[in-house]
């Protein structure tokens, strides 16, 4: 009996159940597939220490999927919370006709059940085949190899998906239950004439406090774009709780007051006010919004924190690949600095010599090239003027107080191995060589007027007015904060060696014949004790493209997820005011109103409602973008935001656009109804 009532009521209220299945169906595909990342690592044969970064993303997902699992629980709750308020008159009606409380409650249950299974079974099949394309994403991101590619499904994930799903259905039977259960039947039967019981707030008050909220919102944006990494402001926690409390607080204030503001400068245009159903639709934008004030500014914070994240990730992510091959010119460098021993080299063998000693291949290496980096007394706050003692302060990037110098003729050694731009020096000149470009620009400010320096007690003079680009040491991307290029006859001892660099290539070409080189260079390292640093080319390009991969899948991951969310909530609050304000289109068309002009004003109503607190995201997203690029300038120079900014924005859309279409046709139904 349950089974084949709960069948016609979701066939009768079908379009009632669109935000619901859209919600459970999204939700659970999406879980599913990158749940199921584990699976396609093994698939696609991926090793090394790609492997390692993948399974620390796989790690990090199945952490995140608990809160996610939570916050998929509410948003299945709160949406069927929804259907229970629109369905209230039929189940008063079955109630007046004989049926039980416990009755109305297994029918629930079986529609729940029946849901729940329709959009489990349909959820997963989405996700296997979008996990599928994740695959070819992965492969992408982490460079293997697709011929070994085969249609995947897990069933632990499937496993995994279904329990966790369970568990939130069993909630909602509980949820169900608990209210059937505190209903009277004549709040049932009457609950369709009970409209909502808005409180209308005084439209000046509503402007000043506008004003107030724009005051705190700009303080915010101030702060964070006037911060300076570089120049030691503080990145603290308190800092930050702060500029998120002040926009926090100004977006709430702003959606509280925004809709008195606005009727009071539309109502100063006539022509506009007085214009078809214009009075009727401002009025419900306005109660609308008065009614949804926390719900619309945690939403507008979901969608921002959605943009900014993911824009920066993206952006990052591409600047990381983009610099690869500028920045690991050769296949390997292997470095000795102070902080292996006492603070110098002193006159120790150099990295060649142990290598010869302990009988390393070296037949194994071609180009090869050992040079070393030296520490006079000449102090960074010569080159760095004012700026120095307050970046020293703050410990950004000083752990020594003095420059870092090399002999020209080294410096060429390297930068003609790496293909970069070689110099020449007269007796009394030297040049910087700086390619990061964050402290780039505060060197430039000094050396634009050519500082004199003395070192050993000679001085020498700038041959140039700017830093010029360079490096010795690879890294993942441009972080050589400042190297003091010096002619060869400079007097620097061996106790004033600071570090050693030695840089080759391999023998073997092409990929497995590099690969073998590094196990051995990795084995030699590890079995002889070196003491020595190593950078390669391949450790190199898989920790940058392994960085950016998983800001990305993180961003994607929690940013469906907001997505979802916030476009759930504003779906169910929007419908939830239809239901409420039924009795108002009932009058409007008594009184001659046509469904064009109906259907238009429902149309501007969920527009608006959608729309605004992703208007008001975007805006606070440009603040948040240019914050997210200054902590990441740090580590690498994103140039290009555009086709990022682009890709999450219509990501946006489309998400926004399916739950906003899903809206308005379940809205036309609640008005006719």
């Amino acid at each position: 009996m349950y089974f084949s009532l709960s069948v016609k009521n979701i066939r009768k209220s079908f379009k009632d159940y669109t935000i619901y299945f859209l919600t459970l169906v999204l939700g659970v595909s999406i879980f599913y597939m990158f749940n199921s990342l584990g699976a396609q690592q093994a698939m696609l044969g991926i090793s090394g220490s790609k492997a390692d970064i993948v399974q620390l993303l796989v790690n990090m997902i199945a952490g995140i999927s608990v809160a996610v699992a939570i916050i998929l629980g509410f948003l299945i709750v709160y949406a069927n919370g929804f259907l229970i308020k629109r369905r209230k008159r039929e189940f008063g009606i079955y109630m007046s006709l004989g049926m039980g409380k416990s009755q109305v409650i297994g029918m629930l249950i079986s529609e729940t059940i029946l849901i729940g299974l329709i959009s489990l079974v349909t959820g997963i099949v989405v996700g296997v085949f979008g996990s599928q394309l994740m695959s070819i994403v992965v492969a992408s991101m982490f460079e293997a190899d697709m011929s070994k590619y085969k249609f995947i499904f897990s069933i632990s994930t499937v496993l995994k998906t279904c329990i966790c799903f369970g568990i939130m259905y069993m909630v909602v039977f509980a949820m169900n239950s608990i209210t059937i259960t505190r209903y009277k039947l004549l709040d049932l039967l009457t609950a369709v004439k009970r409209g909502e019981n808005v409180k209308l707030k005084n439209p000046i008050v509503q402007s000043i406090v506008f004003l107030i909220s724009i005051l705190l919102i700009g303080f915010a944006y101030y702060n964070m774009l006037s911060l300076d990494p570089m120049s030691g402001d503080p990145l603290s926690g308190s800092f930050m709780f702060k500029q998120i409390a002040y926009g926090a607080l100004g977006t709430l204030l702003l959606f509280w007051s925004l809709s008195g503001f606005v009727i009071l400068l539309v109502q100063k245009n006539k022509r506009v006010y007085f214009r078809d159903l214009n009075i009727f639709t401002l009025r419900q934008i306005s109660s609308r919004i008065n009614t949804t004030v926390i719900a619309m500014t945690v939403v507008c914070l979901m969608v921002f924190t959605t943009i900014s994240a993911l824009s920066v990730s993206i952006g990052m992510s591409n600047s990381l690949r983009d610099n690869l091959d500028k920045n690991s010119p050769v296949d390997l460098n292997l470095i000795i600095d102070e902080s292996n021993g006492t603070g110098t080299l002193g006159n120790r063998a150099s990295i060649k010599e142990m290598l010869e000693k302990k009988e390393f291949d070296f037949s194994k290496l071609k180009d090869v090239e050992d040079v070393f980096y030296y520490q006079t007394d000449l102090g960074r706050d010569v080159l760095f003027g004012d700026i120095f003692e307050e970046m020293a302060k703050n410990g950004n990037f000083f752990s020594q107080e003095k420059e870092t110098c090399m002999k020209v003729s080294d410096y060429n050694k390297i930068a003609r191995q790496y293909g970069n731009e070689e110099y020449t020096l007269k007796k009394d000149e030297y040049i910087v060589i700086c390619d990061f470009y964050r402290l780039k620009e505060l060197r430039d400010k000094v050396m634009s007027e050519k500082p004199e320096i003395e070192v050993l007690g000679h001085k020498y003079k700038s041959k140039y007015d700017t830093t010029k680009d360079g490096f010795v040491m690879m890294r993942g991307s441009a972080l050589n904060i400042g190297i003091v290029l010096l002619p060869d006859d400079v007097k620097l001892s061996d106790d004033m060696r600071f570090a050693e660099i030695f840089a080759a290539n391999y023998s073997k070409e092409g990929k497995e014949g590099k690969q073998s080189t590094e196990k051995y260079i990795n084995k030699f390292i590890e079995s002889k004790k070196m003491g020595v640093s190593k950078e390669s080319k391949i450790d190199i390009y898989s920790s940058s493209t392994g960085l950016g991969s998983m800001a990305i899948f993180i961003s994607i991951y929690i940013g469906l997820v907001f997505l979802i969310s916030s476009a759930t909530i504003l779906s169910l609050k929007e419908l939830s005011e239809s239901i409420d304000s039924k009795q108002k289109y009932t009058v409007l068309r008594k009184i001659g109103a046509d469904e064009k002009l109906i259907n238009k004003s429902v149309f501007a109503q969920t527009a608006i409602f959608f729309s605004l607190p992703m208007f008001v995201a975007f805006i606070h997203s440009i603040v948040g973008i240019n914050f997210g690029l200054k902590v990441v300038s740090a580590f690498v120079e994103v140039k290009e935001l555009m086709i990022p900014v682009i890709c999450t924005a219509g990501f946006i859309v489309l998400i926004y656009g399916l739950y906003f279409v899903a809206t308005y046709q379940c809205e036309k139904s609640i008005i006719k109804d």
